[in-house]
């Protein structure tokens, strides 16, 4: 579940800013979201405007993990982007330690 994982996350604080994503699952559906990040905590709606970012579910879960950076993820092709402050927003996924776990090793 994208909303309950985004909206759980610790996000840097310096982190702002809107971005339509759009995430091609495996089961052949798409998962198309506004992501909006103020203040260390995003909200996550269901929408049908144009994708600033879209990508396969496969990537996303690397973007979205800090695992892979999104501009890493995208300098290699693996999603398109109309909007370089969404790639900006999303490369908050990866500052920090990991986003999603307490646990630091």
């Amino acid at each position: 579940d994208h909303k309950k994982f985004l909206e759980a996350m610790n996000w840097p604080a310096a982190a702002k800013g809107k971005a339509v994503i759009a995430v091609k699952e495996s089961e052949g559906s798409e998962s198309r979201f506004v992501l909006d990040v103020a203040g260390g905590k995003a909200s996550v709606t269901a929408t049908d405007a144009s994708p600033q970012v879209t990508l396969l579910d496969s990537v996303w879960a690397g973007v979205a993990t800090g695992a892979l950076p999104a501009s890493q993820a995208k300098a290699m092709r693996l999603l398109e982007s109309t909007d370089d402050a969404a790639i900006q927003l999303l490369a908050a996924c990866a500052e920090g330690p990991a986003p999603f776990s307490w646990e630091y090793f």
